[in-house]
């Protein structure tokens, strides 16, 4: 005979909700008492029954205080609501609450209720209920299962960042709400977390539902299927033939977890039947062939590699299990992984240039080739090449190796000349350039020394050492790569290393010592330039010119004779406004008044010792000074004139440059011939030193 329903008597219900909006206690007992069984017994709520517990718990929770649920009683109620899955938006404030109240260590209280769903309308009360359920069983050394990376553990969560750390393969970060969206968690003492454990399996008995009881041991999100916990149980703990005995009842049962991981390794699992790449890589690594009984299961091993390419966690064992399949050989397993191309270009792992480079650096080097060959055909060889320029060393020979096969070698070399006019480039770039037998681009670059101490004081680690550890010793013992940083023997690519020795701190002071010695050994003819015996600098005064001078004048005279005051008299209007906490006018003026201020003392002290001349009277003794001209000649042989002039002239559209802005600096002092790197990179030389066009010195006198 079935049970009695528990939902009866529908008008004495609409009563007792009537009694508790009066504060009744005895329709509050019956009412809870009705909540109470149906939450125990599990039974489905009457859509009558549940539209009218729904409408008038509603009103009855909106008159009560906003941010105070003040009884036990109430409190009860609000939970048996919530498990009833009771929903209105009255409702679900006090749910969140409730969550406050009962989760109240966790700190990031706005993140909690997210994570809940407690903040999306479209989020039913049941999945809100599975989410709170799980977030109970989220604690340190917890089980949790993700159906790319399997089975793992639950690290820490932070309750201030709403974020939760967990231990698979490799340590992971994730949001609290991806890892509610995302994956699952075994219950503590559960069935399931016994058998993931190495416990005993549980004894048969008659009428005994295992698959309920391992559903019952997992909290999640989303639904738990009975697909969800095969995934899970086989073949981590049963193969996949005991685990339906199980589920049918089957009296012969093994009766250890160790018991059935030994069927399991003896049954031999196929790499084509892998669930995630984690699997399939896994699995892979252990077989030299592909061949299977029958034939392999291809739409399987697609799906999983398609599934693979967008999860963050897998993306190294994705390019693993594509190398490793090509690695075999196998010609049906390589047509398929290059149909796939199209479809899976978009992976993550290629998406981001540092990601490739971080997955290519990590995989084992007898994988790199196949690796590089499917991306040059996936994602294309220029891509291919821009990865190599940010690859370790040891890795360039597969690139080349793959671009050279396929006719594109020349896109490598544009690429690593690209880079290397940026003058920002790896010490692996260098190494590889040097090793090369590119001549005019190794002369070009090599012969940089600026270039190669700024390469050498990068920061670098893992991989990346044994390229600055070759190239240093390149700088301090090998003489032919001296030799090409000097140019064989370019009296301005000599000083520029010297230079570059003595004051860049990259070197200690024997290593300094050497090189130096050496360079003497080689290029005795400029020992004066390594002991430094040159002329003295040229000093120059605080110049500039009349113009120059007479414009500064007038704008100092009105910032003081009109600036000033009107600001003066802007400050005491908006002040008559009143009220100078809101009064915008006044707020403004004060700051104008304050920039002002400070300009005008800029001004003045700009005019303290300065002479204002026309430059008529320079003399030149082909060496750069203010009130010359300069031509610069390119090393694509364009040319273009600066005039050098004093402190306050600057007009980059006529070509007037102040002594002592970046590129006054810069050529104050030089001489013709000499070579230079201007402020913007460029390489140059100093082709003439004249003195100004006639029209000039009008110009300058201010006439």
């Amino acid at each position: 005979m079935a049970d009695k329903s528990i939902f009866t008597n529908f008008k004495d219900y609409q009563n007792y909700l009537d009694g508790i909006t009066r504060g009744n206690d005895e329709d509050m007992a019956a009412i809870l008492s009705l909540m109470d069984r149906a939450n125990r017994t599990g039974e489905e709520w009457p859509a009558n029954f549940q539209k009218l517990f729904q409408t008038r718990l509603s009103k009855y929770f909106e008159k009560q205080e906003k941010r105070k649920i003040d009884s036990p009683t109430k409190l009860n109620l609000l939970r048996l609501s919530l498990a009833a899955n009771l929903d209105s938006p009255a409702l679900r404030e006090k749910y969140a609450m409730l969550a406050k109240m009962q989760f109240n260590t966790y700190k990031d209280t706005d993140g909690l209720i997210s994570a809940l769903g407690l903040d999306n309308a479209e989020m039913s009360l049941a999945q809100v209920n599975q989410r709170w359920q799980m977030l109970r069983e989220i604690k340190m050394a917890a089980i949790c299962y993700d159906k790319d990376l399997l089975c793992g553990q639950v690290v820490a969560l932070d309750d201030a960042q709403s974020q939760v750390q967990l231990q698979f393969e490799r340590r992971y970060t994730v949001p609290l709400k991806t890892f509610m969206d995302e994956y699952v968690v075994v219950k503590d003492l559960s069935s399931l977390q016994i058998l993931l454990k190495g416990g005993i399996l549980p004894t048969f008995r008659e009428g005994r539902s295992y698959l309920k009881e391992y559903r019952d041991s997992l909290a999640a999100g989303g639904p738990v299927t009975d697909e969800l916990v095969k995934s899970i149980l086989v073949p981590a703990v049963m193969s996949e033939r005991h685990f339906d005995m199980q589920i049918r009842g089957v009296r012969e049962m093994p009766q250890t977890v160790a018991k059935e991981k030994e069927e399991a390794a003896i049954a031999e699992l196929r790499w084509d039947d892998s669930r995630n790449v984690l699997e399939l890589s896994e699995r892979l690594k252990k077989v030299s062939t592909l061949n299977v009984e029958g034939e392999p299961h291809w739409d399987n091993v697609k799906r999983i590699i398609d599934n693979g390419k967008d999860r963050a966690e897998s993306v190294e064992r994705f390019a693993l299990a594509i190398s490793l399949l090509l690695k075999t050989g196998n010609a049906e397993a390589i047509q398929h992984l290059y149909d796939m191309g199209p479809g899976i270009s978009d992976a993550l792992v290629w998406k981001d240039v540092n990601t490739c480079v971080d997955v290519s650096n990590k995989l084992p080097g007898k994988l790199a080739q196949e690796w590089f060959e499917y991306t040059a055909k996936v994602i294309g060889t220029e891509y291919l090449a821009k990865l190599a320029i940010r690859l370790p060393y040891r890795l360039w020979a597969y690139v080349e190796h793959t671009l050279k096969a396929l006719g594109k070698l020349d896109e490598l070399v544009e690429t690593v000349k690209a880079a290397l006019a940026t003058n920002r480039v790896s010490c692996d770039v260098v190494y590889w350039l040097w090793r090369s037998n590119l001549e005019d681009i190794k002369q070009k670059y090599i012969g940089e020394a600026t270039l190669i101490f700024k390469t050498l004081r990068a920061e670098v680690k893992g991989d990346y050492l044994k390229a600055q550890r070759d190239l240093r010793r390149l700088l301090l013992d090998d003489e032919e790569f001296q030799v090409m940083v000097m140019r064989n023997g370019d009296h301005q690519a000599v000083i520029d290393l010297i230079r570059c020795v003595k004051r860049y701190p990259l070197l200690d002071t024997g290593e300094i010592q050497s090189i130096l010695v050496k360079i003497a050994e080689i290029y005795p003819e400029y020992i004066s330039d390594i002991e430094e015996k040159r002329a003295a600098k040229i000093t120059i005064g605080k110049v500039t010119s009349i113009r120059a001078y007479n414009k500064r004048v007038a704008e100092l005279n009105d910032l003081v004779d009109v600036q000033i005051p009107e600001n003066t008299k802007a400050i005491e209007f908006a002040r008559s406004l009143g009220d100078l906490s809101e009064n915008s006018e006044y707020k403004y003026a004060k700051e104008r008044q304050r920039m002002l201020g400070l300009r005008r003392r800029e001004w003045e002290q700009s005019l303290v010792g300065l002479r204002a001349t026309d430059f008529a009277d320079v003399q030149l003794d082909n060496a750069v000074v203010p009130g010359c001209a300069v031509t610069i000649k390119y090393n694509d042989e364009s040319t273009e004139v600066f005039y050098i002039l004093g402190l306050l002239d600057s007009d980059p559209e006529k070509h007037i440059i102040s002594y002592d802005s970046p590129l006054g600096k810069l050529l104050v002092g030089k001489g013709k011939g000499e070579k230079l790197t201007m402020p913007n990179g460029a390489k140059a030389s100093i082709v003439s030193i004249d003195k100004l066009p006639k029209e000039m010195y009008a110009f300058l006198a201010d006439k």
